[in-house]
């Protein structure tokens, strides 16, 4: 069908879109390193990148309700009014109304967005950025060349008030230079380090990780430390072969030598794997131990774009330390866990505790809460019943403050539902889809690695097929996106050399992105072909 086709190119081209202005915003802000922070609302206009972001909320309420208290440590300001706090939360209900005598089972989407609202120009925190490089004897050459140009091109675009340092690893470890201010004498001394470094034997990654964290740890202890925000970039083209080599092991050490750190100085930790030879799964397993992001980088020439996304972010922070706080009103129950790929624990009212280790300007965070609705003995009219109380603590970045925001998700319980007024959260199924997506994305991975790729891609084609059809016609274009990224990973799944080629890295990549709502946009190129094995 044409009209179906054309339709399908343009919903294509919206998500190449989004993908574009994410690159843009991450190579512009790589490039103003040294610039003061740029104003919220060209920010914000640029920063919807991921298709889960894209998920528009059109919700009616009152603003939330903001209490502020001074961070010891942080400059004194005056408590932010609501305006200027860097964090907005908002809840829409499935539906605008429901019969105040059936009980029913329903979801409440509650979205966190963070917007740095100041209008004017503040000075952005500096960084303190860790370099851990791999240069075991398979790093040699161009992968190593491109790596070196891509450390001096940091040391050259980073500010006067940020910190660099590098620790290089092959059987042995060594800290090339501590972290440093990139100052004029700073800068011309990393520059002459960069050039000694040379490729050797093995590859240490558990010593070079540790020394990693260790001189963020000594960073954070000197008297000039002036940094909040710091992060550990750990590059690599293979597995690791000498010291702690096990995947289990590896990630239970980086958990144990980041508890260390307090919750607002946890640096965060992101894994670059180089070429088709890297665990993609240790990579994966350690980015999530450092609330980082694991990047699969195709080609050695896009070295510089990856890190690129990793400090525009960093650039971007406007909180830290972000928790939850979820708990049922108005006789409400919530019957299971939110939906959402974080740590959430109860918070013994019946409710959850969820934890977000930091969120850009203009990002979002969506948490599907399932409630199940009490039968009422009377009627609520308006918008006055309550289902659940929302709650925010998080550290402010912008303003140095600690702030906590409250919000009521409250509907409709009338004596008789009028079709006519009757409206579904369209954000909601958006969302649902996406949960649905990772779900069946999840089941064909496993199935690939099991070796039965015909079996993985019949299962993402026929899942696909189900989940339009229960979406029926009215789909809104993220819906249609979820979809074609769902038909799109079937390319990569034509037989066990292209799933192998690369098809599982896109794989970890894309989840990724899905499962913490940030973009990564460095992913493997893949070799396919028709063959099935």
């Amino acid at each position: 069908n044409p009209k179906l086709e054309n339709k399908k190119v343009k919903e294509r081209k919206q998500v190449l879109n989004l993908e574009r202005k994410m690159f843009n915003r991450i190579s512009n802000s790589f490039r103003s390193l040294s610039s003061s922070r740029s104003n919220s609302d060209s920010a914000t206009e640029d920063t919807h990148h991921a298709i889960v972001d894209a998920i528009p909320m059109q919700v009616d309420q009152d603003p939330p309700v903001a209490q502020v208290a001074n961070i010891a440590g942080l400059n004194e300001e005056e408590n932010a009014s609501e305006e200027k706090a860097s964090l907005s939360v908002k809840c829409e209900c499935e539906y605008n109304q429901y019969a105040f005598n059936e009980q029913q089972d329903t979801h409440v989407l509650v979205t966190i967005n963070g917007q740095d609202n100041t209008p004017e120009k503040k000075e952005r925190q500096p960084l303190d950025v860790v370099i851990v490089l791999d240069v075991s004897g398979s790093m040699s050459g161009m992968k190593l060349k491109k790596c070196i140009e891509t450390c001096k091109f940091i040391a050259n675009e980073l500010g006067e008030k940020d910190r660099l340092s590098l620790v290089t690893y092959d059987t042995h470890v060594k800290t090339r230079f501590p972290l440093t201010k990139m100052d004029e004498n700073g800068r011309t001394q990393a520059n002459k380090d960069f050039v000694k470094v040379r490729a050797g034997s093995a590859t240490n990654l558990s010593g070079g990780l540790v020394q990693g964290i260790e001189e963020v740890k000594r960073g954070q202890s000197c008297k000039e430390r002036t940094s909040q925000i710091s992060a550990i970039l750990l590059l690599t083209d293979g597995y690791a072969n000498h010291g702690i080599t096990d995947i289990t092991g590896l990630q239970k050490l980086t958990q144990t030598s980041l508890e260390q750190f307090p919750k607002d100085r946890k640096p965060k930790l992101y894994t670059f794997g180089y070429g088709s030879n890297h665990s993609e799964n240790l990579l994966e397993a350690l980015a999530d131990a450092g609330d980082g992001a694991y990047f699969s980088v195709a080609n050695v020439d896009d070295v510089a774009g990856s890190f690129a996304d990793v400090l525009g972010g960093l650039l971007s922070i406007v909180a830290q330390s972000i928790t939850l706080e979820v708990t049922p009103a108005g006789g409400s129950v919530l019957p299971g866990p939110p939906k959402c790929k974080y740590q959430s624990s109860s918070n013994g009212k019946g409710g959850y505790t969820i934890e977000f280790p930091d969120l850009y300007d203009g990002e979002s965070r969506n948490i599907l809460v399932p409630v199940h609705l009490p039968k009422l003995q009377s009627p609520v009219p308006g918008n006055d019943a309550p289902l659940l109380t929302v709650k925010v603590k998080y550290t402010d970045c912008v303003l140095k403050t600690i702030q906590t925001l409250s919000v009521q998700a409250s509907t409709s319980r009338p004596t008789k539902i009028d079709d006519n007024l009757l409206v579904k959260s369209t954000a909601i199924q958006e969302q649902l889809t996406r949960f649905t997506m990772m779900e069946e994305m999840e089941k064909a991975e496993i199935l690939a690695d099991q070796g039965n790729i015909v079996q993985a891609r019949d299962h993402l084609a026929s899942a696909r097929v189900k989940l339009d059809k229960e979406l029926g016609l009215q789909k809104s274009s993220v819906m249609n996106a979820l979809l074609n990224e769902m038909e799109d990973s079937e390319t990569y799944m034509t037989s066990l050399h292209s799933w192998n080629g690369g098809g599982r890295k896109w794989y970890k990549v894309k989840q990724q992105a899905h499962r913490k709502e940030r973009n990564c946009s460095s992913v493997a190129n893949v070799e396919s072909d028709s063959e099935d094995s």
